[in-house]
């Protein structure tokens, strides 16, 4: 029996990232062994694999990708920090308080309905 490998749902980001991180090596570097390009779409361990003439630029271009994945990340950071300001800002205080007032006025409604039941 095999194992099952987890399934990926790569994110907007994450797309971006690898996108940028493949166009960027596959043209600015393209005497790199395609073993290598593959083995560096799946992980940053395979920067070992990378030959040392080319390893600086393999290095800049992860940089610039992650830049780039980073870039997509920060105005949806603003945008969701903006929505914040649209929350009701309920006291739970206040809840706590009202619900035992109720509470009080219920028991007293259900003493009151117990009276008048004997009454009759």
């Amino acid at each position: 029996m095999t194992a099952r490998e987890p399934t990926r749902h790569p994110s907007v980001a994450g797309s971006i990232f690898s996108n940028t991180l493949f166009s960027g090596i596959t043209h600015d570097l393209p005497n790199l062994p395609k073993e290598v390009v593959a083995a560096l779409r799946q992980s940053v361990g395979a920067l070992a694999l990378v030959p040392q003439e080319f390893k600086d630029s393999v290095i800049a271009i992860y940089v610039s990708a992650i830049d780039s994945a980073l870039i997509t990340i920060v105005p949806w950071a603003g945008v969701a920090a903006l929505m914040t300001l649209l929350i009701k800002n309920y006291s739970l205080l206040e809840r706590s308080a009202m619900k035992t007032m109720m509470d009080q006025e219920g028991g007293k409604e259900e003493e009151g309905k117990a009276k008048r039941e004997e009454a009759v």
